[in-house]
């Protein structure tokens, strides 16, 4: 009965200290895609589920935030819309205004590393939003469910009609 006991208890700690390892791993691995205080959103997005990566850190195809539009080199350009975008292959977009970036865009290619395949999995994957916005045009069909993360300065987009992640936007 002892040995049945002590088994027990060893296994709990096992699987507890399994716990922890996988844990600290983790840990460490978030910290040192951010030891040289840059995070690249195209190659690791998944930094946005995290609360302690500053806005900051982030770059996108190696821009910043604030940066000036000139930096963004024309042989990744795919468009420039006239709501002020510049999207670019690889699935990311900068906003501009006054000549600086001033929001990044994911789109398909990178959100395909989420693997969000329903609605309900973006706060799950996210948190809690701080708000949830819905978003019609015309006849009140509601096209876009906007998830807004203040501290986080991100918003997620869900198309409701197609049923899918359509993008995030990160800003200041």
């Amino acid at each position: 009965m002892i040995w049945i006991l002590l088994n027990d208890k060893i296994r709990r700690q096992h699987f507890s200290l399994t716990a922890l390892c996988l844990v600290l791993m983790s840990l460490a691995l978030s910290l040192t895609s951010c030891e040289d205080g840059k995070v690249e959103l195209s190659e690791r997005p998944e930094v946005l589920r995290e609360e302690h990566v500053s806005i900051e850190a982030f770059r996108l195809l190696g821009m910043r935030l604030g940066d000036p539009e000139q930096r963004i080199p024309e042989t990744i350009i795919r468009e420039r819309t006239s709501s002020k975008w510049i999207l670019c292959r690889g699935g990311a977009g900068f906003r501009i205004s006054n000549g600086r970036i001033v929001e990044f865009r994911l789109d398909e290619e990178i959100l395909a590393k989420f693997d969000i395949l329903r609605e309900d999995q973006v706060e799950l994957i996210f948190g809690k939003a701080d708000r949830i916005m819905d978003e019609s045009y015309g006849m009140d069909t509601l096209f876009v469910r906007k998830y807004i993360y203040i501290a986080k300065h991100t918003i997620v987009f869900w198309d409701v009609r197609k049923n899918k992640l359509d993008g995030i936007i990160i800003s200041k």
